[in-house]
C-alpha cells in the first residue's frame, strides 16, 4: 500500500500522490481567561482553506476546549503542503 503524503519538518504534510484527501483534525486546549476567541483552519501551501475552519469563544477561565474540523481537499498535486493553523485572542 502506498502512502499519499509524508509528515515533514515536524509541522506539515507533503503530498506524494496527487488526488483528493479527506482531512480530519482535532485540538484540545485549556484556556486561562474568559472570552477567548479560538479559531483553527487547514492551510494549503500557506493559504487558509475555508472548508474545515472552526471558530469558538470561551465563556469562563480555566475552561477545557475541544474543537475539530473536517474537509475534503481536492486537486492536490505532488509537492503541495498541508498544515494546521490555530489563532487564540483575548477580548
Amino acid at each position: 500500500m502506498q502512502v499519499g503524503m509524508a509528515f515533514q519538518n515536524g509541522r506539515e504534510l507533503r503530498i506524494i500522490i496527487p488526488g483528493s484527501y479527506l482531512i480530519n483534525w482535532s485540538l484540545t486546549m485549556l484556556t486561562s481567561t474568559s472570552f477567548q476567541e479560538i479559531s483553527g483552519a487547514i492551510f494549503l501551501n500557506g493559504v487558509r482553506q475555508l472548508n474545515g475552519t472552526i471558530h469558538t469563544t470561551t465563556v469562563s477561565p480555566n475552561m477545557g476546549v475541544a474543537v475539530s474540523g473536517s474537509s475534503i481537499i481536492s486537486h492536490l498535486v505532488a509537492g503541495d503542503l498541508l498544515s494546521m493553523g490555530v489563532r487564540n485572542e483575548n477580548y
